[in-house]
């Protein structure tokens, strides 16, 4: 089979201007794989003479029903070309920013088509559990170690303003305790001059700081999205004072829409768990009745003052899914200045999925 340049189609969006190879270097030769996820092996021609930065590919797939190669798109293609197997994308490195935007394409229906800004994130590792909406005409998505930022795309990679929307997992933090680390790093990094927390629509703790009033002043505001005992989603957006009204906006809106897929390990016996803690640090004994596996038990109840108390971390309830009895311990402050951690120690057990608390007690 001979194959011409002129079977190639040019899409205006990648460089085409035919077919070139070139062999021996690193950068050039035709790439052998799969593209398509058919079964069968595709292979990609350099599409152009030159290239600075991005590397443009013309692919070619098998068609086993005529038995011969045509045309299928034009990507930027080797090293540039990632395909994951296992969820069936190409990922695509756009070197045109510092650092790289990474892009996701699915190849449905004969064609090769680009993921909207949800679906780049929603099945990107370490970012399973989480959805995050934007507009990737306007902002691009990366990946540095375990921790994904968005940006602007047309950001100057020299600019000494940083605007960016980060987003990391704290493992094993409950949300109050995930913000008290982000206070100590915020205070830290000499930034900011004014730290103050804020309560978000839904009634979790957040964090607003300022770094003065002059136009490159820098801002931060960071909210916190928890699964649990597994830990919790943290979203700092960093901009500077006269980019509020674009970039800040604009990331305000990222963090207000997310939307959290992540469960519990064991989110039935945290529910339980949780609940009769509720209830143990307000005093409301009744509905504490209610998680005791005996109705009868003496009359105990939090005597300090419930509404100070501060979640850290809950330890122990993955072991209910297997066990019938285990030892849960959550860690908590008695106040925000508590400078100690006091600890609400159960042991639960678990009939057949039924969960109850048959011993609590506090201990410092």
């Amino acid at each position: 089979q001979t194959i011409y340049p002129e079977e190639t189609e040019n899409d205006g969006i990648f460089l085409n201007e035919g077919l070139f190879v070139n062999l021996g270097s690193t950068i050039g030769e035709p790439d052998i794989r799969d593209v398509n996820f058919d079964g069968f092996t595709d292979f990609g021609l350099l599409a152009c003479s030159s290239y600075p930065k991005n590397v443009p590919y013309n692919y070619f797939l098998w068609n086993e029903e005529r038995e011969q190669f045509e045309f299928g798109f034009t990507i930027f293609g080797a090293s540039a070309l990632e395909i994951d197997n296992e969820e069936q994308y190409l990922i695509n490195f756009d070197y045109t920013t510092d650092p790289a935007a990474q892009y996701r394409y699915r190849y449905e229906n004969g064609k090769l088509v680009r993921c909207t800004g949800q679906e780049q994130n929603d099945s990107a590792d370490p970012m399973d559990d989480i959805t995050i909406f934007y507009d990737d005409s306007d902002y691009i998505m990366t990946y540095e170690n375990d921790v994904a930022y968005i940006r602007s795309r047309y950001a100057a990679a020299d600019s000494l303003q940083v605007c960016e929307l980060e987003i990391r997992f704290v493992e094993g933090l409950l949300p109050y305790a995930a913000c008290q680390l982000a206070r100590q790093t915020l205070e830290a990094s000499g930034s900011y001059t004014e730290i103050t927390e804020v309560m978000d629509d839904r009634g979790t703790v957040g964090l607003s700081a300022t770094g003065g009033v002059s136009w490159d002043s820098p801002c931060a505001d960071v909210r916190f999205y928890g699964v649990g005992s597994a830990g919790t989603y943290q979203l700092t957006a960093r901009y500077f004072l006269e980019a509020t009204e674009g970039h800040g906006t604009a990331f305000h809106e990222m963090m207000n829409g997310v939307i959290c897929n992540a469960q519990s390990p064991n989110a039935d016996a945290e529910k339980v768990i949780m609940s009769f803690a509720d209830a143990y640090f307000a005093g409301d004994w009744a509905t504490m009745q209610g998680y005791l596996a005996d109705t009868q038990a003496r009359k105990d109840v939090y005597t300090g003052n419930g509404d100070q108390v501060r979640y850290i971390s809950l330890n122990g309830v993955d072991s209910l899914a297997e066990s019938y009895l285990a030892y849960v311990c959550l860690t908590f402050l008695e106040s925000p200045d508590a400078d100690s951690y006091t600890y609400l120690t159960m042991e639960a057990n678990n009939r057949d999925g039924e969960y109850k608390i048959c011993f609590y007690g506090l201990e410092k």
